[in-house]
Order: C-alpha cells, then sequence, then structure tokens
C-alpha cells in the first residue's frame, strides 16, 4: 500500500516537474526574440555612415544650410534616431537579463523536483531490503520479502505467478477511467527521465546565462549570429526525450 502511494505522489510530481519544462521552453521561445531585437538594433546603430563624395559635395554647395552642416558634422546621422536605438538595445538586454533571474528560479525549481522525486525512490527502496529476510524451506534458503500487513510473501512464488501470466512483470501499468487512461510508470522511470532532462535544462540554461553576459556595443556580429543560433536550435537539448516525457502525462482515450 505504501508503495503504491508513493508511485502515485512521484508521478504528480513528475507532472508538475514536466509544466515548470513547458514553462522553460516558452521563456527560452519569448527570450529568443528579445535577442533577436538586440541583434537587429546593433546591426542598425553599426550601420556605416555615409562617407564623403562628389555627390554630396555638390547637394552640401547647392543647399548651404544649417541643418545640412550639422549633419554633416554629425558623420551623416541623426543623433535622435541613434538614441532610439540605443533605447531598443537597453530595453532588449534589460529583458533578456530578467529572463535569466526567473530562468534561474526555474531550473533550481525543477531541481529540487528531482531531488524530492529521487529521496522518495531511495527511501522506498531502502524500505523494500529492510522488508526482505531468508526463510527456510524444503528446497533450502527461499527469499521473502514482509508486506505492510505484515504477511510473508514468497519470491519463488510470485516468479511461478509471473511465468504463468506471460513470463515477465509489466514495467508499467494503465490506470483506466470510465473515458480515458493515462500511462503509469514506476518510479524509476520518472526519476531517471526526470534526471536527463533537468541535465539538459542545466546546459541549456548555463548557455543562455553566458549569451547574456557576453552581450555588449562591442560584440562581434559573427559571435552574436552564433549565439542567436544556439538559442534557437537548443542544441543541448533532446526535444524527442521532453515530448516522450510529457506523452506520460496526457490522457488518451480509452
Amino acid at each position: 500500500m505504501m508503495a503504491a502511494m508513493d508511485m502515485n505522489t512521484v508521478a504528480r510530481i513528475f507532472q508538475t516537474f514536466m509544466g515548470r519544462v513547458v514553462a522553460l521552453e516558452d521563456m527560452a521561445k519569448l527570450s529568443g526574440q528579445n535577442l533577436a531585437v538586440f541583434q537587429r538594433e546593433l546591426e542598425m546603430f553599426r550601420r556605416s555612415p555615409l562617407s564623403n563624395s562628389t555627390v554630396l559635395a555638390q547637394i552640401l554647395a547647392s543647399n548651404p544650410s544649417d541643418r545640412l552642416k550639422t549633419y554633416q558634422e554629425a558623420g551623416y546621422r541623426h543623433s535622435h534616431t541613434d538614441h532610439a536605438v540605443v533605447v531598443k538595445l537597453d530595453n532588449a538586454l534589460k529583458d533578456l537579463q530578467t529572463h535569466v533571474q526567473q530562468a534561474r528560479a526555474v531550473v533550481e525549481e525543477i531541481q529540487r523536483l528531482l531531488e524530492e522525486a529521487n529521496g522518495m525512490m531511495h527511501a522506498d527502496l531502502n524500505t523494500r531490503l529492510g522488508n526482505i529476510t531468508l526463510t527456510e524451506g524444503a528446497g533450502g534458503s527461499q527469499i521473502a520479502q514482509t508486506t505492510d500487513a505484515g504477511q510473508a510473501v514468497d519470491f519463488t512464488q510470485r516468479a511461478d505467478i509471473g511465468h504463468r501470466a506471460g513470463g515477465h512483470e509489466q514495467s508499467s501499468s494503465q490506470v483506466t477511467s470510465p473515458k480515458t487512461k493515462v500511462r503509469q510508470l514506476f518510479t524509476p522511470d520518472y526519476v531517471t527521465t526526470m534526471a536527463a532532462i533537468s541535465g539538459m535544462l542545466h546546459q541549456d540554461f548555463t548557455m543562455q546565462e553566458r549569451v547574456v553576459g557576453t552581450l555588449g556595443l562591442d560584440l562581434a556580429p559573427e559571435l552574436l549570429q552564433n549565439y542567436h543560433m544556439m538559442w534557437t536550435l537548443r542544441p543541448f537539448v533532446d526535444e524527442a526525450v521532453v515530448e516522450e516525457a510529457l506523452s506520460w502525462t496526457r490522457p488518451f482515450p480509452g
């Protein structure tokens, strides 16, 4: 009875865990848009000014106004346009820094959920090992486990029952309701999957944190392009593993 309760609790933790994983993925997509804005505005800020030429000289000679003279002295740039670009760059950078702070909190929550599920798995394992005793039978020593009700279960008998039922026990079960079925796995299945996903997301977050930490007006365009590509492609995250884990949380028709 206790093992079933623990497995249900771990399944609920897994549901919460995957909910935070989805939230983190949504945050990564939104912040990727902010990184694209930063890249675009930085290119605008770095645009080459108009160079002196015969055509420009003729225009300035034919229109000797104070406004054109000021424009020439400013390197053929509009100060208000540059100011607007700098404001956009600053806002995009602040949004990315906010993302890093919020994503760090979610990653820490994901790690905490993993540790909670892992602790329950080890506690359940220790309980099972503590209930195992040796019993003497006609054929020698046999392994038995004492259940919560105080009854001894002969593993030899369990193996024989499992053999008659098909040769092995199922590694997962299905909880059936009148309309839907939800796949329910054993605790190690949940915990090992959570550990794998947590490791992926931690690497992905570390990459994002380092990218944001290097952003500035002097960042090379080629490097910024590589950063944006890595942010978008998320090379540390195996989407197939995440999608498979999400499928364990979705009900399907019975």
